[in-house]
């Protein structure tokens, strides 16, 4: 039984954050509400320091800019750290300011067969993790017991199991790829993507859409979002995005045939209904009262295709590399994925320097690659 302490209260939060002061490593999960709320957010924070492990509720009203303030200067373990780096930021602005330790990239750099958590710590300490809570409702409030021991256990093996993979990595003298590999992890997750509201509604399955198709398609994207918003649920639950797609398809398809009517002649799903397919039809009318010349138009990615001596260096460099990664024992994604050795190539980077500069490569990854390329 792994046994926690629940934090409801500003006081017990402050004992919390004063006991932790006092400790240089922290593990560190969390809890959101992706699959369940429009705009998903930290619901749980997990930890565990000393031997002892706690849950963090910040849907309660809570000032955890002291806590936070502490926490972001120790050394932080996670698993898969890449999620909970980038909800932390997003709900709060958290970034780590030492240096962290992820499981996930220490079993990859390590070979090992099985990389979630489940399969770590089944394979180091033979226990089999739950997984119930996965698909939790988090920011409903009371948690169960059920959740609140499933998220216990996210944070209860994480201190053991780094120690046992940073031997492994000291062993096999990977611990330098490894750190560079997690401060690049920490860089990228600092920092929040742009997005150009006109990429919003360019969902995946569209590039071969007509400009009126798309015109639908962008008019039913805002619809959906709309609904979302006010219904505070995953715009998937509205509809996804193979059903916005053929619905669009048949919106342009009874327009075209029927521009008067087109909206009694489109077949809608029988789930919208009242209110919610009062406002699509409005927004449908709407997009189907603009000009052909305010129609979105296709995006044709400019794709270059490689010279076939390109194709054939790519060809080779992947056969050493593979030879290099049997080697190694691992998989050859970890040292070089096929996207990144195709742009060594067609910038001609044979040096670590010339990668570097002309791909995200990292510099273990970049002085294995050269060790490859025959002159």
């Amino acid at each position: 039984m792994i046994d926690f302490k629940y934090i409801e209260s500003q006081g017990e939060l402050d004992q919390v954050t004063a006991a932790m002061e006092q400790s240089s490593r922290v593990a560190v999960d969390t809890e959101a509400d992706s699959l369940h709320s429009y705009k998903e957010k930290v619901c749980l924070i997990q930890l565990r320091f000393k031997d002892k492990n706690y849950l963090i509720d910040p849907l309660i009203e809570l000032d955890l800019s002291g806590f936070l303030k502490v926490l972001t200067g120790k050394q932080l373990i996670f698993h898969g750290a890449d999620y909970d780096l980038r909800m932390l930021r997003q709900s709060y602005g958290f970034v780590p300011q030492k240096e962290i330790f992820d499981t996930m990239i220490a079993a990859q750099l390590l070979g090992l067969p099985g990389i979630s958590l489940q399969a770590l710590v089944q394979d180091s300490f033979e226990v089999t993790l739950s997984k119930k809570g996965q698909r939790s409702d988090w920011s409903r409030r009371p948690l169960t017991k059920e959740q609140l021991v499933y998220a216990a256990a996210d944070t209860f093996y994480l201190g053991r199991l780094a120690e046992r993979l940073e031997a492994g990595l000291k062993e096999k003298g990977r611990l330098g790829w490894f750190k560079e590999w997690c401060e690049k992890l920490v860089e990228v997750t600092a920092v929040e993507k742009s997005v150009n509201e006109e990429d919003l509604w360019r969902i995946k399955g569209i590039s071969r859409l007509k400009p009126q198709e798309l015109n639908f398609v962008r008019a039913l994207w805002y619809w959906r979002d709309q609904q979302a918003r006010r219904k505070d649920v995953p715009v998937f639950k509205i509809m996804n995005n193979e059903q916005l797609i053929e619905l669009a398809l048949s919106v342009s398809g009874a327009f075209t045939d029927h521009p008067k009517d087109f909206l009694k002649r489109a077949v809608f799903p029988k789930y919208i209904r009242g209110e919610r397919l009062a406002v699509l039809n409005q927004s449908l009318e709407r997009a189907a009262e603009l000009s052909p010349s305010e129609w979105p138009q296709p995006r044709r990615k400019t794709f270059v295709p490689m010279a076939r001596a390109q194709k054939q260096e790519v060809a080779q460099l992947r056969e050493r590399l593979t030879a290099l990664a049997e080697k190694l024992e691992l998989p050859l994604h970890v040292i070089a994925p096929r996207a990144l050795v195709e742009q060594i190539v067609i910038h001609q980077a044979h040096s670590e320097a010339e990668m570097v500069e002309a791909s995200p490569i990292m510099k273990w990854q970049a002085a294995l690659v050269a060790s490859c390329i025959k002159d």
